[in-house]
């Protein structure tokens, strides 16, 4: 499977050099990808559901198959999502599963969110990766606790 997989990504790649930054981000992701079980992401749906909350943006940090934004779409259909994806192929995989005009997959890290985002989402979930990425918010740096 391994090699088969090398070969579509080398046939679908444009240049050898496309195909080297296909395998290098899933190599990169291979050891923090955790995805979150459906039931535990059907329970979060359901509770949000159950409260009568009708919101209308949705973030999600980490978005790895997009099981978060599956969920939440069946709860309403006209939903903004933004997502972030590190993972370059798993990126363009969510761009083509999630292509409505309120949608908006990012392949890049979540650190990289515009501060005009702050306090713009109704619900933010996701199942944060567990790398040792430490990632800076400039909203948080000034913070005292």
């Amino acid at each position: 499977m391994l090699q088969e997989l090398h070969e579509v990504l080398r046939e679908f790649s444009k240049t050898p050099e496309e195909y080297k930054r296909y395998v290098n981000s899933l190599k990169e992701s291979v050891l923090t990808a955790f995805y979150t079980p459906e039931p535990i992401v059907s329970a979060i749906s359901d509770s949000l559901r159950n409260s009568n909350l009708q919101p209308q943006w949705f973030l999600d940090p980490s978005v790895g198959k997009g099981i978060f934004i599956d969920s939440f779409k069946r709860m309403r259909h006209k939903f903004g999502v933004t997502g972030f994806e590190k993972d370059l192929l798993t990126g363009k995989i969510l761009s083509q599963l999630y292509p409505d005009p309120g949608d908006d997959i990012r392949i890049e890290g979540f650190e990289k969110l515009e501060g005009r985002y702050s306090q713009f989402y109704d619900v933010i979930a996701s199942n944060i990766p567990f790398g040792d990425t430490a990632v800076f918010d400039p909203l948080l740096s000034n913070h005292s606790e």
